[in-house]
């Protein structure tokens, strides 16, 4: 009988990862192998090629363009990582000394740039920093500042980008420093306090070295996330000069889908990301003893003024870091001649949205809407599904190679995709698949950090349950829907939103799987509106409002279950 369960596990264990184990070994397994292989021929994008050894690794050095592309990334790394860091650990700790209504308004100011498309991204930077119209190049007049083209200059590109991918990507950054300063024990600060310490004696002595863990994991996840940059650089450097301002996996995109030049620039997709390392809240500290008696009233009172202070200036930089936001969406409901006047309008004088009209009858938005929720919807139900089951089956059940499935998805999860995108557009190319749903799709359902959201979660439920279903003789697949997916329900939920806005806002793959107008995603129809609307300023932002506006709305109304999905994928606990 026992010998009969067990069989009857290992059976179900099988079929719950069959579904990732196929997607798995299709999409990323036999194209990383295929990528190694090929890395050692000449073979052109298509086709085959004859072995050539090392040649390809050892012509590296002499290319010029790899040599820019290498400095270009340490580059953007050195100016990103350790700023973007450190900004929003600043934001972080103003954001924290606030509560309520208040604090949630403020923090989705701060996170709203992050969940936008990239293509949303630069066409509101692209206005906000245009030559001749952009609020920033009157603000540059006022100060007596001579105008730069900032996009075209490659002394200024990277900088400017630098700035940029800030704003976008510190809100991820934010939530997980806001996760980790809600989980210092209060009694703490309560004991500094009772010891008379200062804000800074209380930064410098408990906050700092407690937040550490999170500040390496946040360092962490920076450097991986600014390595494998592509998305901003390839749409800022329009009309710019792009081999100046290539970086590794730009250079990959050259040499593979625009030069032509063979596999030979495959040799660089092989690079593997740093280890991604988890690291605990908990962290030893000699906490001071609180003294008898209360604060000295001239101390307690500096503090409430410089927090006040704090809070103000939070609250000042909030307005700000959303006003790129604000001035597109202004932007696009002025008439065109308000738009290009040579003089800064921070309210509308003519109401119309004339433009939304011409954006929905006039263009293909609607079919790049229709693309992009079905894609984004497909991509979410089938990845969400096979990481519940597969985390299920690795944390539950025991069958064989349990243990190796377990470390190659922890492998795949530093790996980034980026490189594998040559070998994903064979594969699609192969299977007939470009230019359809199912190629936009196919690539981009392996989300490893899902599988091992799961895992942590069903590791964590106590043994008891399990244990009393199997004495009513409920039968596997009774206990999986029955006791421990209605238990992960808040889970699956956040996880899903996170996943659908993932989707929803990737550029690259459905940038290359596409070549047909009719058969885009919104985020890349979008960047086809200077071919559609020419220099009507008003109507590219129209479009990227109408491409922004569903996440936004999605993040507003679900904001507690997309912060609870972002902290649990860091492994946080706020």
């Amino acid at each position: 009988m026992m010998l009969r369960n067990r069989r009857k596990e290992t059976l179900f264990a099988l079929a719950l990862v069959a579904p990732f184990v196929a997607i798995y070994g299709l999409v990323f397994i036999y194209p990383t192998i295929k990528l190694f292989m090929i890395s050692f021929t000449d073979a052109p994008l298509i086709g085959d090629g004859a072995y050539v050894g090392l040649e390809n690794y050892a012509r590296l050095p002499s290319d010029r363009r790899f040599g820019t592309a290498v400095w270009n990334t340490a580059y953007f790394v050195l100016i990103t990582v350790i700023p973007g860091t450190l900004v929003a650990f600043a934001i972080a700790l103003g954001v924290n000394r606030l509560a309520g209504r208040l604090q949630a308004a403020i923090l989705a100011l701060f996170f709203l740039p992050y969940i936008l498309p990239v293509s949303v991204v630069y066409l509101l930077w692209d206005w906000t920093l245009n030559f001749q119209f952009g609020i920033a190049m009157y603000v540059f007049d006022l100060l007596g500042i001579p105008r730069i083209p900032v996009f075209k200059s490659t002394a200024w590109f990277m900088p400017a980008v630098g700035v940029i991918t800030i704003w976008w990507t510190a809100g991820f950054s934010i939530l997980l420093f806001l996760a980790g300063l809600r989980a210092i024990p209060a009694e703490i600060y309560e004991a500094a306090a009772l010891d008379n310490a200062g804000l800074w004696s209380t930064f410098r002595r408990i906050t700092w070295p407690l937040m550490w863990p999170i500040t390496a994991l946040v360092l962490t996840i920076q450097l991986i996330s600014q390595l494998k940059i592509f998305d901003q650089v390839y749409l800022f450097s329009t009309g710019g000069r792009p081999n100046d301002n290539v970086v590794l996996v730009y250079y990959v995109f050259q040499r593979s889908f625009q030069s032509d030049q063979g596999k030979g620039g495959r040799s660089r997709g092989g690079a593997v990301r740093p280890r991604d390392r988890r690291f605990g809240a908990e962290f030893p500290i000699d906490a001071p003893v609180g003294r008898a008696g209360s604060m000295n009233v001239t101390t307690a009172r500096r503090i409430n003024l410089i927090g006040l202070i704090i809070t103000l200036l939070t609250v000042f930089c909030a307005v700000i870091w959303a006003f790129p936001m604000y001035w597109g969406v202004v932007s696009s409901l002025k008439p065109e001649d308000e738009v290009v006047r040579p003089y800064i309008e921070l309210w509308p004088e003519t109401f119309t949205v004339s433009h939304y009209w011409f954006a929905l009858t006039q263009t293909e938005i609607g079919r790049w809407y229709v693309n992009s929720i079905v894609t984004a919807a497909a991509v979410t139900v089938l990845t969400v599904s096979s990481s519940l089951f597969c985390g299920y089956a690795i944390s539950q059940l025991k069958f064989p190679f349990r243990n190796l499935l377990w470390w190659l998805i922890l492998v795949s999860f530093m790996v980034p995709m980026q490189t594998l995108i040559i070998n994903h557009f064979e594969l699609v190319a192969d299977l007939g698949l470009i230019n359809t749903w199912a190629g936009i799709v196919l690539p981009q359902l392996i989300h490893p950090v899902i599988i091992i959201v799961y895992k942590q979660f069903f590791d964590g439920v106590p043994k008891e349950f399990r244990e009393a279903a199997v004495m009513d003789n409920a039968s596997e697949w009774r206990i999986l829907t029955r006791v421990y997916i209605p238990m992960n329900w808040g889970v699956t939920t956040a996880l899903s939103i996170v996943c659908f806005i993932w989707s929803w806002n990737s550029f690259l793959w459905p940038f290359l799987a596409v070549t047909k107008t009719d058969m885009m995603t919104i985020t890349v129809g979008i960047t086809q509106v200077n071919d559609a609307f020419g220099v009507y300023y008003a109507r590219q932002l129209t479009a990227a409002v109408l491409a922004g506006l569903p996440v936004a709305l999605a993040y507003l109304v679900f904001q507690r279950r997309v912060t609870e999905a972002i902290t649990l994928s860091a492994g946080i606990k706020g």
